[in-house]
């Protein structure tokens, strides 16, 4: 089945040789923030992409490059489906209520709510201090809000370290890691966890 005319002479060189077989991906630096991306496209999504820029092109009235189009379509992809920018959201959500309650709460109320924070912490140390060493440890799944402060500090990256004291930063698979096991009576607690890859994560386990 020939190909139609529109795709530029490097794409219709490249499908005759099998271009995600034969194209290695890559990008180098060509000036300041500017790369040049070496890629291969399949004839359905060279297709989606100037469509966009057709849409876009429309929608703004002005000339756009495909890398203003990436840019939007990327963008907006991120901001939905990104864990670090749900965290982001989150945190910033929380932020703004905590400041509006602190400020509508009279200093007496505030003082006194603060009190009871500090007795309910005490005494659930206690509890876990004094705990029955017979009884096995109950895990307990980790709260949302948990998890995105995790991915918030972390930037949703492994944080194994080698020898060299460099960082893994994988932020393909990452999981959630606790650094004092549940059944050794560590916490779901945010300095008690960590994000790893699968496979350091697999490695801690092996090793504990």
């Amino acid at each position: 089945m020939a190909r139609k005319a529109f795709l530029v002479p490097e794409l219709k060189l490249a499908i005759e040789v099998q271009p995600m077989a034969a194209v290695i991906e890559q990008a180098k630096y060509v000036s300041g923030d500017t790369l040049k991306v070496t890629n291969a496209f399949s004839e359905k999504v060279y297709k989606m992409l100037k469509r966009a820029q057709d849409l876009e092109l429309r929608k703004a009235k002005k000339n756009l490059s495909m890398n203003d189009v990436l840019d939007k379509v990327l963008s907006e992809y991120l901001k939905k489906n990104d864990p670090i920018e749900k965290a982001q959201r989150r945190e910033d959500v929380n932020s703004e209520k905590s400041v509006k309650q602190i400020e509508a709460t009279p200093l007496k109320n505030r003082l006194k709510t603060e009190h009871c924070r500090q007795n309910k912490t005490q005494s659930n140390f206690t509890k876990i201090l004094f705990q029955n060493a017979d009884i096995p440890f109950q895990r307990r799944a980790i709260s949302g809000q948990l998890k995105r402060q995790v991915i918030h500090r972390d930037k949703d990256k492994c944080q194994h370290r080698y020898e060299d004291g460099s960082k893994c930063e994988n932020q393909r698979f990452t999981e959630i890691h606790h650094k004092i096991p549940i059944s050794y009576g560590g916490q779901n607690q945010l300095q008690n966890l960590i994000t790893l890859c699968s496979g350091h994560h697999k490695v801690q386990h092996m090793n504990s």
